[in-house]
């Protein structure tokens, strides 16, 4: 990520954008400073700038605090999400998905709604730019990792994404036109970049493995895997028509929310960021996803169904308030689905894994990974994880690919 943000980060371009969301043309930008807005290892998928925008509207001076989204200046990241068009799509999930979802969720819990995600003001197309509230200055942060998260974050959660996911299919059934623009899952685009980046995850793992004691249990299982990684990843991912479908958020772990705490410091509120991957297909994408790649281990092997009862008790109850309960699942549906994608929670979980608790004296190159010129270090952290969970997929029998 750039340390010097994009020189059209510029006043005219926060004018532009504060204009257009206060709907006043006569908004003045006073001063305005730009920083980096996420550490390094944070955030691949682009780069994030927080910009401090001092105003004047009616008279009145006003400090503002805006994250300004956009696409890596240079490289094969940058490359990689041109030819996936990941801006376009995470845009019109804020601007023509997130505005409905909000209206239908405030009409579901007209006393307990919470929003979604950040509120954007601002799209442009060229350069592309993203501008939306800054949740930091709403007192939302990230959660700490080192752990994985417990299971109160996980429940709130689960229940956000029920709530997501339920609005985003009565939504499709009253119009389906809505979603044509979700109906391609953009990773495939850039599959020749990227694979270089999966092989590696899957070959440091295997390199671990092959010292434990027990690792002849998992050999075959990681071997399996590191053939042609991404095609498993992107096969898992591509939507079944004739099945179970919603708009998913597509890559929902723990560095993509922020949470609001409360004095004694217990989780109140969860936004969601980074809706680049959204994209029609099964539920159980984000659920297997967020739980293997963010839930703390022993979240995972002790309260692993009660994750799943809580998504589909909100899931439900979201349908009836929403008066839409036949377009609800059946408990079995759901079940067949998770069963379906559990290698993708085991390769999206444990590759995205190696990030969320990277050694910050490692963090690796993406750009070096993905030519296969850098292995990925794994930290202590994860392999302590590793360690914790691959013995309990092998006794579930998610490993017998």
């Amino acid at each position: 990520m750039g340390e010097t943000p994009p020189s059209w980060i510029n006043s005219e371009f926060l004018e532009k954008a504060v204009k257009f969301d206060r709907k006043n043309p006569d908004i003045e930008i006073i001063s305005f400073d730009i920083k980096r807005a996420a550490a390094a290892g944070d955030h691949y998928g682009s780069e994030m700038y927080r910009a401090t925008v001092k105003t004047k509207e009616n008279g009145k001076n006003e400090e503002i605090s805006l994250i300004v989204k956009c696409n890596h200046q240079e490289g094969e990241m940058s490359k990689i999400l041109e030819d996936c068009d990941v801006f376009r799509a995470e845009a019109k999930t804020f601007t023509d998905v997130h505005v409905l979802i909000s209206k239908l969720l405030q009409k579901a819990f007209p006393d307990s709604y919470q929003p979604i995600a950040a509120n954007c003001i601002y799209t442009q197309e060229l350069p592309t730019a993203i501008v939306l509230d800054d949740l930091k200055k709403q007192g939302f942060k990230l959660a700490s990792v080192t752990h994985g998260l417990d299971l109160k974050h996980c429940l709130l959660v689960m229940r956000k994404i029920a709530q997501y996911h339920a609005c985003s299919v009565v939504l499709r059934h009253q119009d389906p036109s809505r979603f044509e623009a979700f109906k391609e899952y953009l990773l495939k685009n850039g599959r020749a970049g990227m694979s270089g980046f999966f092989t590696n995850v899957m070959k440091s793992m295997r390199n671990e493995v092959e010292s434990w004691d027990d690792g002849e249990n998992y050999l075959d299982a990681l071997k399996t895997l590191e053939i042609k990684t991404l095609d498993r990843w992107i096969n898992a991912v591509l939507r079944e028509d004739d099945g179970y479908n919603v708009l998913i958020h597509g890559d929902l772990w723990m560095n993509n929310m922020m949470f609001r705490y409360s004095e004694k410091q217990d989780v109140q509120e969860v936004r969601f960021v980074d809706f680049q991957l959204s994209y029609i297909t099964s539920p159980a994408i984000d659920l297997q996803y967020f739980i293997n790649s963010s839930a703390s281990p022993e979240v995972i092997t002790n309260d692993y169904q009660l994750m799943i009862d809580e998504y589909y008790n909100t899931l439900c109850d979201t349908f009836k308030r929403l008066g839409h309960e036949e377009l609800q699942p059946s408990r079995d549906v759901l079940n067949a689905e998770l069963e379906k994608k559990k290698v993708f929670g085991i390769v999206g979980g444990l590759s995205i894994r190696c990030f969320a608790l990277v050694d910050r004296n490692h963090v690796p190159d993406m750009e070096k990974v993905m030519k296969k010129d850098e292995i990925i270090h794994l930290s202590e952290k994860y392999k302590e994880t590793l360690r914790k969970l691959m013995p309990w997929y092998y006794k579930w029998g998610w490993l017998n690919f």
